[in-house]
Formats: C-alpha cells, sequence, structure tokens
C-alpha cells in the first residue's frame, strides 16, 4: 500500500474520478472489516504506533455516535489483535 498519492493525480488533480477514487482506495471507509484491513495496511507502511482517527458526521448526532461507537467496539480491537495501535 502507497500512501503517495498515484502519478495521474498529481499530474491532473481533477482528472475524471481520480480526486475521489484515490482517497476512497486507501482510506477506511466502509465495512469494519475494510476498515481493519486499511488501517493495518496504513500502519505497517507508514511503521507508526499512535492514529488519529475522524469520523464524519451522518447527518445527525445519533448517527454520528453509533458510528463513534461501532469504530470502538467493531474496528479497533480487530486492529489490535492484528498488531495496530495499543492507545
Amino acid at each position: 500500500m502507497s500512501i503517495n498519492p498515484p502519478p495521474t493525480l498529481l499530474e491532473d488533480p481533477y482528472s475524471t474520478g481520480t480526486e475521489l477514487r484515490y482517497p476512497l482506495d486507501i482510506h477506511p471507509v466502509g465495512p469494519p472489516s475494510l476498515c481493519v484491513q486499511r488501517l493495518a495496511d496504513a500502519i505497517a507502511t507508514a511503521g507508526v504506533r499512535r492514529l488519529l482517527l475522524m469520523v464524519a458526521g451522518a447527518g445527525d448526532a445519533t448517527r454520528t455516535l453509533a458510528n463513534i461507537a461501532r469504530l470502538g467496539t467493531e474496528v479497533l480491537p480487530p486492529l489490535r489483535e492484528v498488531g495496530g495501535p495499543v492507545a
């Protein structure tokens, strides 16, 4: 996994679909198992021990809090099992 943008994005950041596809290809967006895998890949690639995760607002407070809860129960525990950050 590369954390560097593909050359096409550097050459033409507004090329069709590239500006959206690249972030979605590397960021932990999707089901918990995909988020765990992408975060584990980023940790392995960058060699980091700490992550700063942001949860996008889901339109209302209840849905946003549910996203935060899922992150804490469905993503972080499995990530720790594969050697992710300890805190």
